[in-house]
């Protein structure tokens, strides 16, 4: 195995079974091994490619015997908030997730950082929500980004897959900027509008401390089959007005409708749904505002939009 000193070790692979073994080879200890912090881009580039290489072996020596999941490739050029966890370390996640005892995974501060009482008639159910959204955060892994799904007001949106097997829609940030406020605030309109969590905007999986990525905020929601607003789509005005008026009696205001933050579904007869749906997504610039004057700028706004379709 080549790192930035050169070669360290060599797996001997001759014996064509040593991978039915029921243990991981010995270089996955070497593996965990920190990274030098003056490693080069070029370097690092090569060494995302070996942590391919090492996964797939990693997978065909415990995978048969069911110690791992099955095994899917990552994406090489993730953001630098997932590529490393520090200038001082980097490890990889799957290899010490497996030696980190579950119960600190799954073990999440109950302050998740949403201020849950400062939320329009909030209630105890909001709170217990925010704690569950925060466990599901600091259980996170590197591993569950599968790629991109998009570009949102925050940059990048990745998608991944949680270990229940639901794909989610991920957007992090480093603590301490504003985007982590953006993200922050994101995070209490979902939760205040969580009655209509699939039935008008996506379910919120996950906010909170995202542990894996030391020093970064991470929001997920549920990824939706869909596509944004076209022409003819005006149809879905009545729909969309609906669930902006039960967005707005909760004291959200979107901020940002544009077609790109509209989900629209086709009918799908074998779901039973029959009719065009409509979600509206992405509450990255929204603020808390009861004022009828406001909610009936924003409803203009909307008919506006649906007019120019």
């Amino acid at each position: 195995m080549l790192c930035s000193e050169g070669l360290l070790c060599s797996p001997d692979v001759a014996d064509p079974l040593w991978y039915k073994a029921k243990v991981a080879p010995d270089f996955v200890e070497l593996w965990n091994q920190p990274m030098p912090p003056n490693i080069g881009g070029l370097q690092k580039n090569v060494v995302d490619c070996i942590e391919q290489v090492v996964d797939y072996i990693i997978h065909q020596a415990l995978s048969t015997d069911g110690i791992c999941a099955p095994w899917e490739p990552l994406p090489h050029h993730l953001p630098s908030l997932l590529r490393s966890e520090g200038p001082a370390s980097r490890t990889r996640s799957r290899t010490a997730s497996q030696q980190t005892p579950p119960s600190n995974r799954a073990e999440a501060s109950s302050d998740s950082g949403l201020d849950v009482d400062l939320l329009p008639g909030s209630t105890s159910a909001q709170g217990k929500a925010a704690m569950r959204l925060a466990r599901a955060a600091a259980a996170f892994e590197r591993d569950w980004v599968m790629g991109f799904l998009g570009a949102g007001a925050l940059g990048e949106v990745l998608w991944g897959r949680m270990p229940c097997g639901r794909k989610v829609a991920l957007k992090v940030a480093a603590c301490g900027y504003r985007k982590e406020e953006m993200l922050r605030n994101e995070a209490k309109a979902y939760l205040a509008v969580q009655h209509l969590w699939n039935k008008g905007v996506p379910e919120l999986l996950l906010a909170g401390e995202l542990r894996a990525v030391g020093g970064s905020y991470g929001l997920g929601t549920s990824v939706l089959p869909g596509r944004p607003l076209q022409p003819g789509d005006a149809e879905l005005l009545p729909a969309a007005l609906a669930i902006l008026k039960q967005i707005h009696s909760k004291g959200v205001i979107h901020g940002d409708l544009r077609p790109e933050n509209f989900m629209a579904m086709e009918p799908d007869v074998a779901k039973g749904c029959a009719d065009k749906t409509i979600f509206v997504l992405d509450f990255t610039h929204c603020t808390f505002d009861k004022r009828k004057k406001t909610q009936r700028s924003e409803i203009c706004n909307l008919q506006s939009l649906f007019e120019s379709l």
